[in-house]
């Protein structure tokens, strides 16, 4: 697999949700045809599945940064976040008094 193909899991991460919530969407909705992968672990087009996440309105607005970002704690503990990104949550959704701040630390 390559960066320009996404297994559920991958796409469940991009939408916020579990991997069940992607399966059950496909099943639900279809509109996502596997390029690779098994039966079992299919694989999919990261632009075909971010198009179809939008088309469901499952893919959460986000804003990024290149820079890392650099977070500090009660008690004066500081890491650096990389490929941070802040989650907006849409008006109506069930979190929609939070928003979710991501990345990962090396």
């Amino acid at each position: 697999m390559n960066d320009s193909q996404v297994n559920l899991s991958q796409i469940a991460r991009m939408a916020g949700v579990g991997r069940v919530a992607v399966v059950n969407w496909r099943r639900r909705h279809g509109g996502l045809d596997a390029t690779g992968g098994t039966k079992e672990s299919p694989t999919f087009s990261r632009a075909a599945a971010e198009k179809w996440l939008r088309a469901l309105g499952k893919l959460p607005r986000t804003t990024t940064t290149a820079e890392p970002a650099t977070l500090t704690f009660a008690g004066g503990q500081t890491i650096a976040a990389y490929a941070p990104h802040l989650r907006l949550p849409d008006a109506g959704n069930r979190y929609d008094r939070y928003e979710e701040f991501g990345g990962y630390i090396e």
